[in-house]
């Protein structure tokens, strides 16, 4: 599946459940180039900032939206 997303969109996410650890609802991230194809991509919480590390356990569903 093919997100569309591309390199400094601005995204934030919400969920189900609970994303993974480094990630918060209803916050800001930048999608940076680093692993971008049309199936993955990274986040950074700045613009062509390095990417976050995420770790822990999640659950639900997760959403982005493109501001």
């Amino acid at each position: 599946m093919n997100h569309g997303l591309k390199k400094n969109d601005r995204i934030s996410f919400i969920t189900s459940g609970a994303l993974p650890t480094g990630l918060s609802v209803d916050t800001f991230y930048w999608i940076i180039s680093d692993g971008l194809d049309d199936d993955n991509f990274q986040v950074s919480a700045t613009r062509d900032g390095s990417a976050i590390n995420t770790s822990g356990t999640q659950s639900g569903t997760h959403w982005f939206f493109v501001e």
